[in-house]
């Protein structure tokens, strides 16, 4: 008769390690998509929003187009004939026309050779950096989601940044112990759950 064998251990070890492996790489991939998501995040939706506004063809346009777009979309500066850019804007594409507009070749030039937003707001932004450093503001993170076990395990440190995530670091001041900060935590998701009415 044939009898099935057990795995040995050193097989079940293998096969932990390679699972374990397998995880890492896939929250790598995440964390790099993300990252690459979030890069020149501003500058992107302002090139996106341009060609969306004024080129509707699928060949890429001219450079001299579209510099002529960045100004219709920031508008300039250049003596008695400036002209005031769209309206509307937000803080931070306001920002970037700042960084843009004495450079804007920079970024037309990629733009009108066919590159993806992306592409010409990194080669913009060997000009100057701060066009891929805005970032538009993220929505605080959601307390109500996290589970008290898990906030009594975090570090003093991660609960530091949770809370100016929070934009509630000055509350805790005076905070010296960690039992002060996870406090903090858990009162700030109490009232983030009376707020959305809902229980915890």
């Amino acid at each position: 008769l044939n009898r099935s064998r057990s795995p040995s251990p050193t097989s079940m070890s293998l096969l932990r390690m390679k699972s374990g492996l397998v995880v890492t790489c896939l929250l790598f991939v995440v964390a790099v998509s993300q990252a690459f998501a979030d890069e020149c995040e501003v500058c992107v939706k302002v090139v996106d929003d341009i060609l969306a506004e004024k080129h509707g063809k699928k060949s890429p346009p001219k450079m001299e187009q579209v510099e002529k777009w960045i100004d219709e979309y920031c508008g300039t500066v250049e003596g008695w004939g400036g002209k005031k850019g769209k309206k509307g804007k937000g803080e931070k594409e306001e920002k970037l026309c700042y960084s843009i507009s004495p450079i804007k070749r920079e970024l037309a030039r990629p733009v009108s050779l066919g590159m993806p937003s992306l592409k010409a707001c990194q080669r913009a932004a060997s000009k100057d950096e701060t066009i891929c450093e805005l970032k538009f503001p993220k929505p605080p993170p959601d307390l109500t989601e996290m589970k008290v076990e898990d906030i009594e395990k975090m570090r003093v440190r991660a609960l530091k940044d949770l809370l100016k995530e929070l934009g509630k670091a000055d509350k805790c001041k005076g905070c010296s112990e960690k039992t002060d900060f996870v406090d903090l935590v858990k009162k700030l998701r109490q009232e983030q759950a009376k707020a959305k009415g809902k229980e915890l």
